[in-house]
């Protein structure tokens, strides 16, 4: 268990990183990370720190589908680190 957690943990540092990356990169009209690949990083289980950035930076707050798809991740990687975390 503590390693998921621990991959967990990795996952949302580069979420973080990548967003807040991304962010600078628009401030500066430079080449962006792709919409998919900022999803993906959060879908895999970086969530909780993509929606860290995306509230700290105000970085993708506009696009309903990072509002309604990230905050779900969380809420799918919380239940599946219960369910084998706890219930088996």
């Amino acid at each position: 268990m503590k390693k998921l957690l621990m991959l967990y943990a990795i996952l949302s540092i580069a979420a973080f990183l990548i967003y807040g990356f991304d962010k600078l990169q628009a401030r500066k009209r430079r080449w962006r990370v792709p919409e998919p690949f900022l999803l993906g990083i959060a879908g895999i289980g970086g969530a909780p720190g993509a929606f860290l950035a995306m509230e700290l930076f105000h970085h993708k707050t506009r696009h309903m589908n990072f509002r309604i798809l990230v905050p779900l991740f969380i809420l799918i990687h919380a239940g599946l680190i219960f369910y084998f975390g706890y219930l088996r």
